[in-house]
């Protein structure tokens, strides 16, 4: 009898494990940098513990040298371990549910031209969603259909700031539901949000994308100028389809009165 109540529980809580298939399983980190590359002299550091659980990235780039307008660096999640020499970058369908946050912190020798860095979507079918903060002190968030937002408050360069994008999906495969996105950041008065924003573009959120951190920004002296960017406590989380959640509820209920009944 119990060995029948242990096969049940598991059956029944079949809906719940897949409750975060939509995403993949994220377990580390993989650097790209030179995305762009107008500058390809720079001195240029990247370094990041391969933990999405906790962890944390450096992004450090001087002495510019001469070229064009600027460089970008990202770091992306990945499913494969993050390895050095093999790890790529995971890539997300329109169904995952998710949140990234991070306490992040940008600074630099001069400015303007201004600098930016924060956490970003990339789709090479939809465009790149972005969610940044700026070395002019802008809060904000565009691109890739995703919705605008631009913030209240004032970022002060070399401070920290506590950032989170999170996206809820529509859940049905194919994109004609809306997916849904929050900005949320916190400079140290409290959480502030965007509320729920429906993403604009014509699928409704971003396809095939990797999703991570990054820094970018153009030199103002080629020599002296620098750029830091700094992400602490990155963490990314799974949200369960809100279908699979109710199953996996009902599947928990459908455990407890079995327990009652063997018992």
């Amino acid at each position: 009898m119990r060995r029948l109540f242990t096969w049940c529980a598991a059956a029944l809580l079949l809906p719940a494990a897949g409750a975060l298939a939509q995403s993949p399983a994220i377990n580390g980190m993989v650097a790209a940098p030179r995305v762009f590359n107008d500058r390809p002299g720079s001195t240029l550091s990247i370094t990041h513990d391969n933990n999405a659980n906790g962890g944390m990235v450096s992004i450090s780039e001087s002495a510019f040298g001469p070229g064009g307008f600027t460089n970008r660096h990202d770091v992306l999640l990945s499913a494969d371990g993050g390895d050095p020499a093999t790890g790529t970058a995971a890539t997300f369908n329109i169904d995952a549910s998710w949140t990234l946050s991070a306490t992040v912190n940008l600074s630099a020798g001069a400015y303007p031209p201004h600098k930016e860095a924060g956490l970003r979507v990339n789709s090479p079918v939809t465009g790149d969603g972005l969610f940044i903060i700026k070395t002019n002190g802008e809060i904000v968030a565009f691109g890739g259909g995703a919705p605008f937002y631009i913030a209240p408050d004032t970022y002060v360069p070399g401070t920290s700031i506590d950032m989170t994008l999170k996206v809820t999906s529509g859940g049905d495969g194919v994109g004609g539901s809306p997916n849904f996105v929050e900005y949320i950041y916190d400079i140290g008065a409290g959480p502030v949000s965007s509320g729920p924003l429906v993403w604009s573009n014509i699928e409704f959120g971003p396809l095939n994308y990797n999703l991570g951190m990054y820094a970018q920004g153009p030199p103002a002296d080629e020599v002296n100028d620098f750029m830091l960017a700094t992400f602490k406590d990155v963490t990314f989380t799974p949200i369960p389809e809100p279908t699979s959640m109710a199953l996996g509820a009902l599947g928990l209920l459908g455990i407890a009165t079995l327990r009652r009944r063997i018992q």
